[in-house]
């Protein structure tokens, strides 16, 4: 034991060495793949940083300014405070999209004008009084909100020649109801030569005087599926569907040419009435609305080509499913929001968020006030101009086509549009047909991946 107390160091020594040999042959493999893997991750890491330290010139922030086309360089890289901001900022950032779109539904919302037909007839009566309601709202979209009335006619003159001859006749007496042949025929030539030839002027600037604007006889749409009022028969549900969305574009499109001959127009007169010669927007000529969805897939109609329209892949006038119709997808993978470049340059395409129709309407205006009856149009309408084309018109020409315009320079102006109508209250109104080939439509574009 003194032996060893004495040689205790040598003795530690020794007992090192064997464990040292010991552990050569001991199962220690796992333990330097171990950590051989971390060292290599952590040179990984290390290379990653070393690259982006070099690189770090080229690091781009995103482009939050619509001024501007090119992004700013990262100056340094976001500490974890930094991060937690930016996290704060995407909630408010969807919390206010949120809230803008909520807005943006209850602006674009709208109110059939017989809410007892859509989506569906729920009373006997409903399928008369939509006929009824419908002529007559176009009535008042042409005499009220316009004040519009159609051009003089030869019928019209004719009818101004009549009554101004029966007052003339009466300057030869009558005795026994009959007058005297050569004063009558001496009567005859006066009138004439005095009155005839004016009378046409006369009766158009009695026509323009009575009215702020003109309107042709295909200035509003009429949607031809819907029988006329009085008819038996009642129409069917989807081209009661098509007509009211042609009431709503109708509606946005005759209030934008109210407002602009309104703020615009050169009030004559101790009333202040604007009369054709001094209104901005001289004569509605025709207005035409696709009833069809514009979708990824091409038009979808909704209504009976006959009503106008481009034609297309459409819902057949039936109380019931339509032939070849499969049954709706319990589970859809629409996505929210689709785009597709090829109907039009907005990308603007029918999806589950909103639909999407085009129309289109030709007027007769001013050129100076052509730029500030599109802004009326599209200004809180969820209108977008897809096209304008202008044509300049022959004020000679006008007026002898009873056409009285005023000094200023007028041209006719075509203006095709989309308009959009947010699905979450158009679901409310939308006949079931109309939903369901909606749907199919947007599943095709699904399941396509165009």
């Amino acid at each position: 034991m003194q032996i060893i107390k004495k040689n205790i160091l040598a003795v530690i020594c020794g007992a090192v060495a064997l464990l040292s040999v010991i552990a050569i042959y001991w199962p220690i493999k796992g333990w330097y793949e171990e950590i051989d893997t971390q060292l290599q991750a952590s040179k990984r890491t290390n290379d990653e940083l070393t690259n982006l330290r070099n690189q770090g010139q080229n690091c781009r922030l995103p482009i939050v300014d619509p001024q501007k086309t090119e992004a700013p360089p990262l100056e340094g890289f976001p500490t974890h405070k930094v991060y937690l901001v930016g996290i704060d900022v995407v909630k408010k950032i969807q919390q206010q999209s949120a809230e803008l779109m909520k807005q943006a539904i209850a602006d674009n919302k709208r109110t059939p004008i017989d809410p007892t037909a859509l989506p569906t007839y729920r009373t006997g009566a409903a399928r008369a009084t939509f006929k009824d309601n419908y002529y007559l709202y176009l009535e008042a979209l042409k005499t009220r909100t316009l004040n519009a009335m159609p051009p003089a006619t030869p019928k019209d003159v004719a009818d101004a020649h009549k009554a101004k001859w029966d007052e003339w006749l009466m300057r030869v007496p009558a005795v026994n109801d009959v007058r005297d042949p050569q004063a009558v025929a001496a009567l005859q030539a006066d009138f004439n030569r005095d009155v005839v030839p004016a009378l046409p002027g006369i009766v158009a600037k009695g026509r323009a005087d009575a009215c702020t604007m003109y309107i042709s006889a295909g200035g509003l749409y009429v949607n031809s599926a819907i029988p006329p009022q009085g008819a038996g028969q009642a129409a069917f549900l989807n081209d009661v569907w098509a007509a009211q969305i042609g009431i709503w574009i109708q509606t946005d499109i005759c209030s934008a040419i109210a407002q602009t001959n309104k703020t615009l127009g050169r009030p004559v007169g101790v009333d202040g009435r604007i009369t054709v010669p001094n209104a901005c927007v001289k004569r509605l000529v025709r207005t035409n609305i696709t009833p069809a969805y514009v979708t990824a897939n091409g038009p979808l109609m909704f209504g009976s080509t006959g009503g106008g329209g481009m034609g297309g892949p459409g819902i057949a006038p039936a109380v019931s499913p339509m032939p070849g119709m499969q049954p709706a997808v319990p589970q859809k993978t629409i996505p929210t929001v689709v785009r597709s470049f090829q109907p039009t340059f907005t990308g603007r395409v029918s999806n589950e968020v909103y639909e999407v129709v085009h129309f289109s309407f030709t007027v007769d205006i001013e050129a100076a006030n052509c730029r500030a009856l599109l802004a009326n149009l599209t200004n809180g309408r969820f209108i977008t101009v897809l096209s304008t084309n202008a044509t300049a018109l022959d004020r000679g020409a006008c007026q002898a086509a009873g056409l009285l315009y005023g000094p200023e320079p007028v041209v006719q102006m075509t203006v095709v549009a989309e308009s959009v109508f947010f699905h979450d209250w158009t679901k409310d109104w939308m006949p079931e047909l109309v939903a369901k080939a909606l749907d199919q439509a947007l599943l095709a574009k699904s399941a396509t991946g165009r």
